[in-house]
């Protein structure tokens, strides 16, 4: 049986309409991807973005709201991701795991439809998601 796990990111703009995403190149998976990961027992999903932001981004952040949520399914696992918005409050982002991530960038919704076969499947469920206007990122 596929076992559940929970996961949050954040959604960090950079004031024109585009998102940002880093470039995860690590054991096999090679894909853009929101930056997010794993709620560890005891965390709350605000405590695991802001982590996950000091990790993998190297900067502060502060979350503004729950954006939404969805579940992908990965290997053999079930994931349920929900995405918040924040915003840089200190430093600004770059790679912060560079064993893991070789990029990073802001892309505008038609930037991710063209590279959507290089989207993690959160990604793609977030994409989808805003152009169908489920999710404001203003």
């Amino acid at each position: 049986m596929a076992s559940l796990l929970k996961l949050a990111g954040c959604i960090l703009t950079d004031g024109r309409g585009s998102v940002l995403l880093i470039h995860r190149n690590h054991h096999g998976r090679i894909q853009w991807e929101i930056p997010g990961g794993k709620i560890e027992p005891g965390e709350s999903d605000i405590e695991t973005v802001t982590r996950e932001a000091k990790e993998e981004l190297a900067c502060g952040i502060k979350v503004t709201k729950r954006l939404g949520d969805k579940d992908f399914k990965e290997d053999e696992h079930t994931f349920h991701y929900t995405w918040f918005a924040a915003h840089v409050t200190e430093d600004s982002p770059k790679i912060g795991e560079p064993d893991k991530y070789d990029g990073i960038g802001y892309f505008n919704q038609d930037d991710l439809e063209q590279m959507r076969d290089e989207l993690s499947p959160n990604t793609v469920n977030f994409l989808d998601s805003w152009r169908r206007g489920k999710i404001g990122i203003s």
